[in-house]
C-alpha cells in the first residue's frame, strides 16, 4: 500500500491528466497542504465527484472545489447542524451541559447567547434564530477558536452553590468526534 503522499501524488496526476494539464511540483505541494489531512479515500471521492459533476466537471478544479465535495455546502451544512440544534433542545433542553461534534455550531450557539438562552426560543421564534444560526454557522466555517462545551443549568448551578461535587457530565452530540472535553465551560451569556 502506497504512503499517503504518494497515492495523493498519483491522484492529482491523474486529474491532471484527465483535462490535458500537468501537475508541477509546487502546485502539487499547495494541494497537499489544502487537502492532505483529509483521508485519502475521500480525496479520491471528491475528485469523482468533480469529475463527474455535469457542470462543473468540464473544468480542472481548484481545491476549494474539492474541499466542497468533501466538507458540503455551507448553507446545507447550517441547515442540518440547525435540524440537529432543534432536537437537541426537545430531547435534552436547557439543564444539561452539551458538546456538539461541531465547534461550528459551538460557536454559533455562544454567539447567540449560550445553551441555556437557545433553549428558551419559542416555536415563533424558532424561524428568525433558525437564520441567525445559519448565518453564524457559515460565518464560523474558518475560525480557529476551539470551545470545549456549552454549560446548562444545572452545571451553573452547582457551580453558583459552590458544588462542583454535583455537576453533571457533558452530553456529547453527534458522531463523537470532539475528544478530550475539560470542565472549563464556553462563555455563558444571561438574559
Amino acid at each position: 500500500m502506497p504512503d499517503p503522499k504518494t497515492a495523493f501524488a498519483t491522484a492529482l496526476t491523474a486529474l491532471a491528466e484527465e483535462y490535458g494539464k500537468q501537475m508541477s511540483p509546487a502546485r502539487m505541494k499547495l494541494w497537499w497542504k489544502i487537502l492532505g489531512h483529509h483521508p485519502m479515500e475521500q480525496v479520491s471521492q471528491a475528485i469523482l465527484a468533480h469529475i463527474s459533476d455535469p457542470e462543473r466537471g468540464r473544468f480542472m478544479p481548484h481545491p476549494a472545489d474539492i474541499l466542497a465535495h468533501l466538507n458540503g455546502n455551507p448553507a446545507d451544512n447550517a441547515a442540518l447542524a440547525w435540524a440537529e440544534v432543534i432536537r437537541a433542545i426537545g430531547a435534552i433542553g436547557p439543564y444539561e451541559s452539551v458538546c456538539f461534534d461541531d465547534q461550528q455550531t459551538m460557536k454559533a450557539i455562544q454567539d447567540m447567547g449560550g445553551w441555556i438562552k437557545l433553549c428558551k426560543i419559542t416555536e415563533n421564534e424558532a424561524p428568525f434564530r433558525q437564520k441567525d444560526f445559519e448565518s453564524l454557522h457559515r460565518a464560523h466555517l474558518n475560525t480557529s477558536r476551539c470551545i470545549d462545551y456549552l454549560p446548562g443549568i444545572a452545571e451553573r448551578d452547582c457551580l453558583s452553590g459552590n458544588h462542583p461535587e454535583h455537576v453533571p457530565e457533558v452530553r456529547r452530540i453527534g458522531g463523537g468526534k470532539q475528544q478530550g472535553i475539560t470542565h472549563e465551560p464556553a462563555i455563558q451569556i444571561e438574559n
